[in-house]
């Protein structure tokens, strides 16, 4: 019984729950490769990404990875509330 609880569970955490979201470190080095020299692949290939965020995609696994310990530090992001 416990079993076949975990297995819905875990599907129904993979319809709701993207396996790739746009994390501040991929967003910022998209947006300074382009805007520093020119560069839009990295902005390309994020885009590629967040365009199927539930579909897991291994030579792509690193999207996935939250930044490198103390590279977030001190770094505050603020979203919009809920509508609901």
């Amino acid at each position: 019984m416990r079993s076949r609880w975990r297995r819905r569970s875990a599907r129904s955490d993979a319809r709701v729950n993207p396996v790739y979201i746009p994390r501040n470190h991929r967003v910022e080095e998209a947006l300074s490769a382009a805007v520093e020299r020119g560069d839009y692949a990295p902005f390309e290939k994020l885009l590629a990404v967040l365009q199927r965020p539930f579909d897991e995609q291994m030579a792509l696994s690193a999207y996935a990875d939250p930044a490198p310990a103390g590279e977030s530090a001190g770094y505050q992001t603020f979203a919009a509330p809920d509508p609901r």
